[in-house]
């Protein structure tokens, strides 16, 4: 599913050169789900009684795939409803270079994908909802810049022993509270090919570098 928006901008303000926005929204939803692995009934963990610096006793289950070339599957299941939202935003413009009347207008992108993806685990007993992720892909002088991050949807507080920071049971929004940022990246893609050693050696000698293209 895709829903279009169109706005054609005011005239007194960005004149005939902008012919108008486009905004593309792509909603997706998917469900997902994972049998506990750790169960012996499939035989990937195993598990011994062991003794902590304390002296206390506990069942402690481990892998038999811990140390091989591919660890097996994690422990505990899950059943996932997930979300994702992505947004793309153009701008048509009137092409004053053409002269044939066969390319009257060009679009360029502003925002190539801005994406928001949750979801939400009912076979968790608490804190079933994921991170929020957010990532945004533009372009800056014709190459892609990449920038990604999630918010935490959780207050977080001091443990019981108030020893501890810990993410609490309840959401930031029902508290008055807006989402912390818990992490994010960025990145950008650079193409290396034979023509930029040769216009980096170019500049070097200060010799005019050409952007044509055969």
């Amino acid at each position: 599913t895709k829903l279009y928006g169109y706005y054609i901008p005011l005239r007194s303000w960005f004149g005939d050169k902008v012919d108008r926005f486009r905004h593309v929204i792509t909603p997706k939803v998917s469900m997902s789900y994972s049998p506990d692995f750790g169960d012996s009934l499939w035989g990937f963990y195993d598990s011994y009684v062991g003794s902590d610096i304390n002296g206390a006793q506990d069942t402690v289950y481990y892998s038999i795939y811990a140390n091989s070339l591919y660890s097996g599957p994690g422990r505990g299941k899950s059943g996932k409803l997930n979300f994702s939202l992505d947004n793309n935003l153009e701008m048509k413009l009137r092409n004053d270079n053409d002269t044939t009347g066969k390319e009257p207008f060009k679009i360029i992108s502003l925002i190539d994908n801005l994406s928001l993806n949750w979801g939400y685990d009912f076979m968790k007993d608490s804190l079933n909802w994921d991170n929020i992720g957010v990532s945004l892909r533009v372009k800056i002088a014709g190459q892609p810049l990449n920038i990604s991050g999630y918010l935490n949807p959780y207050l977080t507080g001091l443990s019981d022993d108030g020893k501890r920071l810990v993410t609490l049971d309840k959401l930031a929004w029902k508290h008055g509270r807006f989402p912390t940022f818990s992490g994010t990246s960025i990145s950008r893609d650079i193409t290396i090919n034979n023509d930029t050693f040769k216009n980096l050696k170019k500049r070097l000698n200060g010799e005019k570098v050409s952007n044509n293209k055969k």
